[in-house]
Formats: C-alpha cells, structure tokens, sequence
C-alpha cells in the first residue's frame, strides 16, 4: 500500500456505500482525484465537516488494489468568505462545475490548479463576481485546449462546455443573469 500527501479542494462529494463517500479532488500533483473515504457518513466520524464541497483540506492517501483511499484529512479552508456571499458562492459553484466537468482523471495541472487558487483569492476580494468568473473560465477553457475565438459571453463558455460533454449544463445555471443583474 502506497500511502501520499497533498492539498486540494473538494470538488465534489457523493455516497458510495451506506458509510463511504467518493470525492472527487483536484489538488496541484495529480489534478483531478477519485478518493474513497471510508466511513465518512458514519455519526461518529471526524471527517463529515471537513470533508464538505469546497473545502480546502490536506490529506493522506492510501492506494491499493487500483483505488485511492483517504487516510488522514485536515482542514486548510472552508472558504466561508465565498460560501456566505449568494452571487460569490453562485460563481464559484458554476467555476468549480465546469473545472470538474472539464478536467482529466488523474492527469497533473499544476498551472491550472495554481489559476484556481488565484481566482478563489480574486473573487473573495473583488465586487465584480462575473468578470472574475468569466476570466477564470476562459482560463480553463484555454489551459485544457478548448478555447476558441468564438467564445464571447457566459452562454458561448457553456454551449462550449456542453459540446465537450455531451451533458446540458445551461438549464442548471439558468438563473445565472438574474444573479449577476
């Protein structure tokens, strides 16, 4: 059993078994990450809070068998600044979205990583939530090789975004203008 550490951020969290939650990481050495944690929905476990979408957190792997597992987690950040925030937290659940959407398994982007914790500081401090945002998904659009001189609004990043998924994200984000009016 091969056991590492790193940091990153919870992209996403889902049940895998009645006590186990499969995340999903994207941290700077291995990019996006599959990790298993044991017990994590169990009453009694430490790592429920922690663990939460968003979060900035340290943790520990152990890989066996072809599965990452997480052994150790601390918490770094809960970004509580931009959860607090509607149209903070509206943007950075559509950015975090489209990063999950977007990036490989397990395929290093230390740049991208880097530009996520750039935009994360920018829209924490900044008034304007949609420039921020739109900059940071061309961002990712261009670092991934799919940007292409066409794209001009948010509507044309998440027509991109559907065609290079194949799944319609524009229904989810709909309500998008009303909060940047």
């Amino acid at each position: 059993m091969e056991k590492q550490s790193w940091e990153g951020i919870v992209l996403r969290k889902g049940r895998s078994k009645e006590r186990d939650q499969l995340l999903v990481i994207f941290n700077k050495e291995k990019g996006k990450q599959f990790v298993l944690a044991k017990g994590a929905n169990s009453i009694t476990s430490r790592r429920v809070g922690i663990i939460d979408t968003f979060n900035v957190i340290r943790f520990d792997v152990a890989e066996h068998a072809g599965y990452a597992y997480l052994r150790n987690v601390d918490l770094v950040s809960r970004l509580q600044v931009l959860k607090d925030n509607s149209g903070k937290r509206t943007s950075m659940l559509l950015a975090m979205d489209v990063l999950n959407r977007l990036l490989p398994v397990e395929e290093p982007e230390t740049e991208l990583y880097e530009d996520m914790q750039q935009y994360l500081r920018a829209l924490a401090v900044s008034h304007h939530t949609k420039q921020v945002t739109y900059h940071f998904l061309v961002t990712i659009l261009t670092t991934l090789g799919y940007y292409h001189d066409d794209i001009i609004t948010f509507d044309d990043i998440l027509r991109t975004v559907e065609e290079i998924t194949q799944r319609d994200i524009r229904r989810t984000w709909k309500f998008l203008d009303a909060t940047y009016a």
